[in-house]
């Protein structure tokens, strides 16, 4: 039960930061400070704990992928304003479904037979339909 509360927190408070961050307020550099400062705090607790051996290769690949992230992170923090929480946020994260599950078939061959390949790309389908509907606004007459 321990483990499956580990593996569900971090999704969960991943889920909530758009509305802690829009409620909080403040401009898009104070939101990506506060998430990067909040990152590196967790990130040193578990480095001190786990005492990981870090080579030159993955640091580079550590810094990369975080440099990718915060630019990714600037970024929804504006759509946020733009769209607000609750149309950027579905967009948002359908997209990472959907670029992660491309990703998993092109690169790592994931989905190897075809009938994976068909329910697969069907459920791709469907998750660009909900995220289709969550743009749609109603009119006022």
């Amino acid at each position: 039960m321990n483990n499956l509360i580990i593996a569900i927190l971090p999704a969960i408070l991943w889920g909530c930061m758009p509305i802690f961050t829009s409620k909080i307020g403040g401009r898009t550099v104070n939101q990506i400070l506060g998430t990067t400062f909040g990152a590196l705090l967790t990130a040193i607790v578990f480095f001190v704990a786990l005492r990981p051996n870090i080579t030159s290769e993955i640091f580079l690949f550590s810094f990369l992928s975080g440099l990718s992230w915060s630019l990714g992170q600037v970024l929804q923090y504006e759509s946020f304003k733009a769209l607000g929480v609750s149309k950027a946020m579905p967009i948002s994260t359908g997209l990472q479904i959907v670029g992660t599950s491309f990703g998993g078939v092109l690169l790592f061959s994931e989905w190897a037979s075809t009938s994976a390949k068909i329910a697969g790309f069907v459920a791709i389908i469907i998750i660009i339909g909900g995220i289709y509907l969550t743009t749609i606004s109603e009119k006022n007459s």
